[in-house]
C-alpha cells in the first residue's frame, strides 16, 4: 500500500514536471510583492539548512506545518511534525549534516500558499566515515504561517544519487 501512496506521488511530480518545464519564477502578486515573498521563502530555507547543521530537532519542527508530508526517494513517508522530528534525530544520532542547499527553479504563489520546484544538494557525514553527497530534486507545498513566516505542508525529495563527496559545493 505505502509502495502505491510513493507511487502517486512519484506520478504527481512527474505530471507536474511536465507541465512546469518551461516555467520561471513567478507569482500571483505583484512584482514587488513576489520579491519579498521570494525573500521570505529563501530565508526559510536557508533558516532549515541551518537546524539540519547543527542537528537541531526543535529548531527543524519550525519550519513545517503540524500536518507536513515529507517523502523521500528509499525512504517511508513521514506524516505530522512529530514523527519528521523523530525521523530527524534518527538521522542525527548517526550523521552530520555539513552542506544543505535548495535551489528553487520554480516559484508560483497564490495567496498565503508557494509551491517550489528545484534542485537540492546535501553533504552528510555519516560517524566515523567520509562524507556523503546527495543530490536530485525537490518539490515542496509552503503556507504563510504569519506576516513573514512560512512552513513546508508537503515536501517531496527525489534522490538522483549519492557519491563520496569532494567536499566542495557545486
Amino acid at each position: 500500500m505505502l509502495k502505491t501512496r510513493v507511487s502517486h506521488v512519484v506520478h504527481a511530480v512527474a505530471t507536474t514536471l511536465v507541465f512546469c518545464s518551461g516555467c520561471t519564477r513567478t507569482s500571483s502578486t505583484g512584482s514587488s510583492d513576489a520579491r519579498v515573498v521570494q525573500a521570505q521563502l529563501d530565508s526559510m530555507w536557508s533558516g532549515l539548512a541551518g537546524a539540519l547543521m547543527a542537528g537541531d530537532t526543535a529548531k527543524l519542527g519550525e519550519f513545517y506545518s503540524d500536518t507536513a508530508l515529507f517523502a523521500e526517494t528509499g525512504s517511508p513517508t513521514v506524516r505530522g511534525l512529530a514523527n519528521l522530528r523523530a525521523a530527524s534525530a534518527a538521522v542525527f544520532a548517526c550523521c552530520r549534516y555539513l552542506e544543505s542547499n535548495v535551489q528553487p527553479e520554480v516559484t508560483d504563489v497564490t495567496g498565503s500558499r508557494a509551491f517550489q520546484f528545484g534542485t537540492y544538494r546535501d553533504v552528510l557525514q555519516p560517524a566515523g566515515q567520509s562524507p556523503i553527497a546527495f543530490y536530485g530534486r525537490f518539490s515542496a507545498v509552503v503556507d504563510r504561517d504569519g506576516a513573514n513566516s512560512w512552513r513546508v505542508t508537503r515536501m517531496v525529495v527525489i534522490r538522483d544519487s549519492s557519491v563520496p563527496s569532494s567536499g566542495r559545493s557545486r
